[in-house]
């Protein structure tokens, strides 16, 4: 038998936008981190493998250095070997010595008297400091000559290298490999913290959750136009047949538990629990019965926007006793179905919330006046509210998006609500790839009226 059309399903471009959002947001974050790690680790190993060119280059120069300085030493030693070589003024020196010798041999010869002596010394006194000078200079010039034999060479000139290059440079590449490791490793922890659950698998075996049903992935609008009128009778009745299948599974669970109020809740924002909430009410009300939405995501209201309703009167003006449950009942376009939306939220109205008895209260008159209520929560993490109503309500239907919902997040949700001893009856995993569906073709299809 073949749904009516309801607001909920002519929204379904603006739902599937809504929930390939967060999505895609959080797809691309993901792979943004990812690249990011990688490229740190490929930039430290640019930079060790600068340090080692440069190394290398440093070597090259020492090298050439001390190469230049032997030489120098070298060319010094055979300039100073080759000074004294073929020099005239030491014959002259020479003479003039003997000369001055020959001279005082004389003096003491003719034994003149000592004033004769002392005025022939007065006469040769700048013969003498001349001679000085000479020998002085001559000194100089033979502790040069002599410098051949006091530079000596202690070993054969070689090129310099490094003894332990092969060491430095094996410590080089594991410093690089290290580090190259620790990123991959950071990246892999950062990986294993934000790991996003990928089917219904995981949710089963790493959570441990039972499995109420699974919802097809929304297309998205550009999909959809460009998509045959038959595919996309094909993909709406994909949808409704898995929501009228979680709807059996749920109703199923609370007969056997005597359940009429179910909270649908998620970890986080963006997981699909508002759909998933109008979806299940929609399925309800076409199954003949009487259903009620009640939109309690206070602080983010959305259920009133699917099905085209004023925010006000509603959940908020309830709890504040400024009207009566029966006034803030909307009724919907779709029999069977009736909406009351979030209402004006204010401090007052958390701490009305908070309070609890207000609440229970709203719930107790609706329970006998509906077959079945669905609550549309917020999520869990980021603020309190769906553990305060959790605990006026039968039973828990926990959301999850896959690709999108984080396991540690889901986990860490999911002990807060059985600290407080709610109830969760288990998870509905939406965005489940067409692929999963495609067993059974020929029942996968639309029948005739």
């Amino acid at each position: 038998m073949e749904q009516p059309e309801t607001p909920a399903a002519n929204n379904e471009a603006t739902e599937s936008e809504a929930a390939d959002q967060p999505k895609k947001l959080g797809l691309k974050r993901h792979v943004n981190k990812r690249n990011a790690w990688i490229a740190g680790g490929l930039i430290i190993l640019v930079i060790v493998a600068g340090l080692l060119a440069w190394r290398s280059r440093r070597m090259g120069y020492t090298k050439q250095f001390t190469i230049e300085g032997w030489h120098l030493v070298a060319v010094q030693s055979d300039e100073i070997a080759g000074i004294t070589k073929g020099d005239p003024s030491l014959e002259k020196t020479n003479a003039l010595a003997t000369g001055l010798r020959k001279l005082d041999g004389t003096i003491k010869q003719n034994n003149l008297g000592d004033h004769e002596i002392d005025a022939l010394r007065k006469e040769l006194e700048p013969e003498r400091d001349y001679l000085r000078k000479i020998r002085e200079q001559q000194l100089m010039y033979e502790l040069d000559k002599s410098g051949e034999q006091r530079v000596r060479v202690m070993e054969e000139t070689y090129i310099s290298r490094n003894q332990n290059l092969n060491k430095k440079l094996l410590l080089a590449i594991g410093t690089a490999l290290g580090s190259f490791v620790f990123v991959v490793l950071v990246v892999g922890l950062l990986e294993w913290r934000n790991r996003r659950i990928d089917g219904v698998d995981q949710v089963v075996n790493d959570l441990g959750m039972r499995i109420i049903g699974t919802v097809p992935a929304f297309p998205s609008r550009a999909n959809i136009k460009a998509a045959s009128e038959g595919r996309q009778a094909n993909w709406r009745f994909i949808l409704n047949e898995s929501i009228n299948s979680t709807r059996t599974m749920l109703l199923h669970s609370a007969r056997n538990q005597q359940m009429q109020v179910v909270m649908i809740t998620s970890a986080t924002q963006g997981e699909g629990k508002t759909s998933l909430a109008s979806q299940l009410g929609t399925s309800m009300a076409t199954a003949g019965m009487r259903t009620l939405i009640v939109d309690c995501d206070l602080r983010n209201p959305s259920i009133n926007k699917l099905f085209d309703l004023k925010v006000t009167p509603g959940v908020s003006e309830v709890l504040m006793q400024e009207v009566d449950v029966s006034d803030a009942v909307q009724p919907t376009s779709v029999p069977n179905l009736w909406v009351i939306p979030a209402g004006q939220c204010s401090n007052r109205v958390i701490a009305a919330l908070a309070q609890g008895h207000p609440l229970e209260t709203l719930f107790n008159r609706l329970r006998g006046q509906f077959d079945f209520i669905l609550v549309d929560s917020c999520p869990v993490l980021p603020v309190a509210d769906a553990l305060l109503i959790g605990q006026h309500v039968d039973g828990v239907l926990f959301s999850i998006m896959q690709d999108v919902s984080q396991i540690p997040k889901v986990i860490s949700a999911s002990e807060k609500l059985a600290q407080l001893n709610i109830l969760l009856l288990g998870a509905v995993v939406n965005g489940i790839r067409n692929d999963v569906y495609s067993y059974g073709y020929n029942y996968v299809k639309q029948l005739p009226a």
